[in-house]
């Protein structure tokens, strides 16, 4: 049923994040990761999983609002000859994030984007902040980071020595964003059962 499909795809993410866990390594659970275990718990070929892969792709393109503030702000930095990067604790790779960047605000916004799935580091142990540093050739005292977690973007940072800006968001939509996953399974559904039943179709928007 459609519920279970929900069901596979949250369950395939909790399973990632344990088994990254018991392994006590630093890192991100990677989004084809958990795409290869709903495929394999729903009986389905392997070779669908660039397919679904793709699918979540375009729910996020859908999903995703721009913020045009903060938009306006880093292209006056860039204006200015300030690099501009993005590092995310997140489990989509660099070339889709940067795909949905480019989507969502239509000409390039950012110098490089880092993803922690990718590169097997994350923000809230420090890793990430210590690859990038190095990537780009940068002192941490040069930095500033700009971000919602009190942990990952501001606390840790700070300790590596970067100045930072925590803008947290509310509580809900943190909440929110952490079942996100199945709230874009069950989205897909609903718009695929309203297409066939030419029912109207609200737009969704992500936390």
């Amino acid at each position: 049923s459609e519920i279970w499909l929900v069901e596979a795809r949250l369950e395939a993410q909790r399973l990632a994040y344990r088994a990254l866990n018991m392994a006590a390594q630093d890192g991100e659970v990677a989004l084809t990761d958990v795409i290869r275990r709903q495929i394999a718990m729903l009986g389905l070929p392997a070779d669908l999983c660039g397919t679904r892969l793709a699918i979540e792709i375009a729910v996020e393109k859908e999903a995703l609002r721009p913020n045009r503030p903060l938009a306006a702000l880093l292209r006056h930095c860039r204006s200015e000859g300030r690099r501009v990067i993005a590092i995310s604790d997140i489990g989509l790779p660099t070339s889709a994030l940067e795909t949905l960047v480019l989507h969502v605000h239509g000409e390039p916004l950012l110098d490089r984007i880092y993803s922690s799935a990718e590169l097997g580091l994350t923000k809230r142990r420090g890793g990430l902040f210590h690859a990038v540093l190095a990537a780009e050739g940068m002192r941490a005292t040069n930095a500033l980071h700009i971000g919602d977690d009190l942990l990952a973007d501001h606390r840790v940072p700070a300790a590596l020595g970067l100045r930072t800006l925590h803008v947290p968001r509310p509580q809900a939509r943190r909440r929110l964003s952490r079942l996100h996953g199945g709230v874009s399974e069950l989205g897909r559904l609903v718009r695929k059962r309203r297409a066939l039943t030419g029912g109207s179709l609200a737009a969704v928007e992500k936390p």
